[in-house]
């Protein structure tokens, strides 16, 4: 599985994005950063329905999502359960 995290670069920095993405550093889990900016982010954003940020997706290793959170974001343990695949 993969996590996600879709965000952009064009506005401040959220402070709930931020305090998740030190939680995942924490926990040493892996994530991919994704300027909404970016036009190579496009595809993505189509496949989950991104139309606000900032969005967390927890998805396979082929791309189907397993979760999604638009704006509300989740804490680090829905995150870390839904990777060891106890949700």
């Amino acid at each position: 599985m993969k996590v996600l995290i879709f965000t952009t670069s064009e506005y401040p920095s959220d402070e709930s994005l931020s305090t998740l993405i030190t939680q995942l550093d924490e926990q040493l889990v892996k994530y991919e950063l994704l300027d909404t900016v970016q036009a190579d982010t496009t595809p993505s954003q189509e496949l989950y329905d991104i139309t606000t940020v900032p969005a967390v997706v927890v998805c396979l290793d082929d791309g189907t999502a397993m979760q999604i959170w638009i704006k509300q974001l989740p804490s680090v343990d829905d995150v870390t359960a839904l990777l060891a695949g106890s949700v």
